[in-house]
């Protein structure tokens, strides 16, 4: 699954961006015994007409979902995600890792 987050409203290059990613890890990245990679494609704004129209030229499973961005955390989140700074090591330590 590749997911994309986009910070300016839905552009139909986005889904010819996306399915080449797509392309990309089932040829590279995918296993034998797993299934189609599916694109999420998330926007703060989009035409419905627009997306409907792009989509049916995508060669592969592609969602486009609309977000909006809140200044508090939802209640039931609270507790239950990292801080940034635990994020931030997790990021360090996974990229030293990988080296």
């Amino acid at each position: 699954m590749a997911v994309e987050l986009k910070v300016v409203e839905f552009e139909p290059e986005f889904v010819g961006k996306l399915d080449f990613y797509l392309q990309l890890m089932d040829e590279q990245l995918k296993q034998l015994d797993d299934q189609p990679s599916i694109g999420i494609l998330l926007v703060p704004y989009k035409n419905h007409l627009e997306v409907e129209y792009t989509l049916r030229n995508a060669n592969k499973p592609i969602g486009v979902a609309e977000y909006y961005l809140s200044k508090q955390l939802p209640e039931e989140f609270i507790g239950k995600l990292p801080t940034s700074e635990q994020f931030q090591s997790i990021l360090i330590a996974e990229i030293k890792t990988k080296k």
